[in-house]
């Protein structure tokens, strides 16, 4: 168990891109990375402020550096290429935050950045 403590250390840091105060956060991990961050960059050209929390590695998972962004998170959205959300769950359990809004996709597909921001608009900003 002490090689946990020592590895969180090693991991590759999150990347928070995006708006300090931005309205919504989209959350990923792995492979998404392209297509949530150009989903970002539609979004916020249409004036929406919005910011993309990543993940490269999330075992074991980076608490510390992950829940002052999702904390501030008014809205946050979970985009993932998995039926359960695993990210999410991780998420929920290792923070205690649970996230509302996911956008899964697993049909074997990719996602593409228009696809997400469509999502974003009609699932998650039509709600408010």
């Amino acid at each position: 168990m002490r090689k946990l403590d020592l590895m969180i250390h090693d991991i590759a840091e999150p990347i928070v891109e995006g708006s300090d105060d931005a309205e919504i956060t989209l959350v990923g991990w792995g492979s998404t990375y392209g297509p949530i961050h150009e989903a970002r960059l539609l979004l916020e050209a249409e004036g929406h402020k919005v910011n993309h929390l990543h993940f490269h590695e999330i075992w074991p998972f980076p608490t510390e550096r992950a829940e002052p962004v999702l904390n501030r998170a008014r809205r946050i959205v979970d985009i993932e290429n998995n039926y359960t959300g695993q990210l999410a769950r991780l998420i929920r359990t290792e923070t205690g935050i649970n996230i509302e809004h996911k956008i899964l996709k697993y049909n074997g597909r990719v996602f593409m950045g228009d696809e997400i921001a469509e999502r974003v608009r009609n699932e998650v900003m039509a709600r408010v």
